[in-house]
């Protein structure tokens, strides 16, 4: 039986012996670092471009919902804020009216006593 040590090292070997071109070397050259950790940690080898798609198609899965909560979130948000901007609007309207009516009803009487 092998320790850990001599197991990556005989993927190093087998890696070492594949011709730079072929695709197995890159695969194996870029996956070297993450079946090594998994010998060591003494988990099965996962480093598989089928494991990784499924994963990454998870990690998209989870983003895009993510997203989508965020956003409706911040749709919501905004609502929120547009409505209280509405009402502030209208508050500031009602005012500028009073006023309005108030300076016109003062300057009649001013006006009136000339």
């Amino acid at each position: 039986m092998k320790t850990k040590a001599e197991e990556i090292a005989a993927l190093d070997a087998f890696i070492a012996t594949l011709p730079a071109d072929a695709y197995l070397a890159h695969w194996l050259a870029y996956a070297r670092p993450h079946i090594a950790q998994d010998i060591t940690n003494d988990v099965f080898p996962t480093a598989t471009p089928a494991v990784w798609r499924e994963q990454a198609a998870q990690v998209e899965k989870d983003a895009t919902a993510r997203a989508a909560e965020i956003i409706a979130t911040a749709n919501r948000r905004a609502a929120d804020i547009l409505e209280d901007a509405n009402k502030r609007s209208a508050i500031i309207a009602r005012n500028i009216e009073h006023r309005e009516r108030s300076l016109r009803a003062q300057l009649e009487k001013f006006m009136e006593t000339l």
